[in-house]
């Protein structure tokens, strides 16, 4: 039996090809993986029609820049509020489905350190490209999303690639998730997924510069933070961790990324990424510097969290910081050139956009952004 495919038009090596070369990726094989994964999507979707799209096939809907996905995806993670068995059954069905293009098996880690209720699968499939080809599906069962979903209408342009059926993904305020992978000791990413904390800081500091004023609420943030830090405790049965040490444990998570000056990267950091950067960001312009940008931005935000979780800070206060903060390095950011946007650095802390410009040697060598940044977290922190 012919396997009927939803994007084979996309998945033809020469169009794969020729998406790399317009997006800037090195790897052919990684836009051929990005493909797959709606492919994936639309087949499951189908199965399991009330499944939802989360983690990185989601957050760069958020994240477009002229209407183009600015980063790319390598798995699929997906939710369902169906019982395990139905999860299976649907999957079931999806092997059965591509069968003669893809061979999917479930994978059981032998000691997971987190008893997730997920299923997670390997998809082996015929690539155009590199016969090594595999991606990984992974799929939270019994999981009761509520309001924290949006649904996208097509059509819609991915990649060049054209989306033509609805997609249920989680909303950005859900997606703020996504700092619970931080704290690295305790519920954030273990040592054998620490690789993708590149992946994570920019997609945390993207969702946040990408936020109108009007969605930001740090209470929100907290909110969906203190709850998913929850659920990771209990899937951590032999842990007696508490919110506290969890605090604790995420503003640190910067130590092993940042030289002591803060306004660079420390050098195996850089690896990661690089990384990072050449499989999933294409021809962008993001740069070290840029990156270690975006980890002082979310430090300050975990720092902020903590804070208004102990209460030290009024949710009032602590959204209108945030707020301060995002507008004054957009003001910033129209600066054409390092001399123009000191000088925006420096009417904004005349007009008092920020209470203390900070001069000292740890604010030596910094840009203007960072600078901005800097001074509010010390702020903060008084």
């Amino acid at each position: 039996m012919t396997v009927k495919l939803h994007f084979a038009k996309y998945l033809d090596a020469q169009n794969i090809k020729d998406a790399s070369k317009r997006y800037g990726y090195k790897n052919d094989a990684t836009v051929e993986t990005f493909i797959v994964d709606y492919e994936m999507y639309y087949h499951i979707q189908n199965r399991l029609a009330d499944c939802v799209l989360k983690g990185g096939m989601a957050v760069p809907f958020y994240i477009t820049k002229d209407g183009v996905i600015s980063r790319l995806s390598v798995d699929v993670d997906v939710t369902t509020m169906r019982s395990k068995d139905d999860a299976m059954s649907a999957m079931s069905y999806v092997k059965e489905d591509l069968k003669g293009w893809a061979t999917i098996r479930q994978h059981s880690p032998p000691d997971p350190m987190r008893r997730l209720p997920m299923l997670t699968y390997y998809c082996k499939y015929k690539s155009g490209i590199d016969d090594a080809s595999e991606i990984k599906i992974d799929l939270l069962y019994g999981i009761h999303n509520g309001k924290n979903t949006v649904l996208a209408s097509p059509p819609m342009s991915v990649m060049g690639m054209t989306i033509d059926f609805p997609i249920t993904m989680y909303s950005r305020e859900s997606l703020r998730d996504k700092l619970t992978t931080l704290p690295f000791n305790t519920i954030g990413l273990d040592h054998r997924h620490r690789v993708d904390a590149p992946k994570q800081i920019y997609d945390i500091a993207h969702l946040l510069k990408s936020s109108k004023a009007s969605e930001l609420s740090v209470e929100d943030i907290v909110r969906v933070f203190i709850k998913t830090a929850k659920e990771q405790i209990t899937y951590m049965p032999e842990s007696d961790m508490s919110m506290e040490q969890i605090l604790e444990d995420m503003i640190i998570f910067s130590n092993d990324m940042q030289s002591e000056n803060r306004h660079s990267l420390r050098e195996p950091y850089k690896g990661r990424f690089n990384t990072f950067k050449t499989s999933m960001l294409g021809n962008s312009r993001y740069t070290h510097t840029d990156h270690a940008t975006d980890v002082m931005l979310v430090r300050f935000l975990a720092i902020l969290v903590k804070k208004r979780c102990q209460k030290e800070v009024s949710t009032q206060n602590a959204s209108e910081t945030l707020r301060m903060l995002l507008a004054d390095i957009d003001k910033i950011k129209s600066g054409s050139d390092a001399g123009s946007k000191n000088f925006i650095l420096k009417d904004i802390a005349k007009r008092g956009g920020v209470r203390a410009l900070r001069n000292d040697n740890a604010s030596k060598n910094l840009t203007a952004e960072q600078h901005l940044i800097y001074s509010y977290t010390c702020t903060l922190l008084q």
